[in-house]
This record gives C-alpha cells, structure tokens and sequence, in this order.
C-alpha cells in the first residue's frame, strides 16, 4: 500500500506493505516534534488536526502525484524569485 501524506505544508510518500500508515505517521509525528521541539526550545501543539492522507493505486497514478507536485514547486520557486 502506498500512500501520500499530506501535511501544511509538506507532503511525504510512504509505502507500507501491511497497510499501517496511521500508526508509521503516529511514530514519525512523534519523533519529529521530540526533536523540533528539544532544538528550539518549544512546548505545545506544533501540528494542528489529523494529516490527510491519499491511496496511490497504481504507478500512473503516483507519476501523476510527482508531476503535480512538481508543477506547484515550480511555481512556488518562480513567484519567489
């Protein structure tokens, strides 16, 4: 199973073959927020609600997911210089 992950503003691709995104992103969540946390001093919430997550089917359709992110960052890049 493959999945993309979409956080605000970031977006990750995780493959797992039983199925277990909810508890994979429970555990990186975790352990990004220990670290960003302990670096910068912060204590509170960090991430507001649940992560969004989407099922990639099939390698047209995660071709289809790479170029669209691909076409945003383009433009993001382009607007900021």
């Amino acid at each position: 199973m493959t999945g993309e992950i979409l956080f605000n503003p970031n977006h990750v691709l995780l493959q797992t073959p039983e199925g277990n995104i909810s508890r994979c992103m429970r555990h990186l969540n975790s352990i990004y927020i220990q670290r960003y946390s302990r670096r910068h001093g912060f204590d509170g919430q960090l991430f507001r609600g649940r992560y969004k997550s989407i099922l990639v089917c099939n390698d047209s359709h995660l071709i289809k997911k790479i170029r669209g992110k691909a076409e945003l960052l383009t433009k993001i890049f382009l607007t900021l210089n």
